[in-house]
């Protein structure tokens, strides 16, 4: 993780080139991770409540180094992942 942790301040820089970056995220990748953990319950695996987009800015969140206020679900983001996003 330590070498993500510019990735916060490269893609707030104002680069045009990031610009499409959020749009995809809200677009693609939290409908797709959202299918995924529905697909995964309805095949009976035992998956944690976890919203996609609390995930993913947790995951966001671990880019932008240690502390701050989104550190606690930053955290409990880490626990679900360590444990396959396996409910407890």
């Amino acid at each position: 993780m330590a070498t993500k942790q510019g990735l916060a301040a490269a893609l707030h820089s104002g680069d045009t080139a990031y610009e499409s970056l959020a749009q995809a995220f809200s677009t693609t990748l939290v409908p797709t991770l959202d299918q995924l953990l529905t697909s995964a319950r309805a095949a009976g695996e035992p998956i944690a409540a976890v919203d996609p987009n609390e995930f993913l800015s947790a995951v966001v969140n671990l880019c932008q180094g240690p502390g701050g206020a989104q550190s606690e679900r930053a955290e409990r983001m880490v626990r679900l992942l360590l444990a396959g996003l396996r409910a407890g």
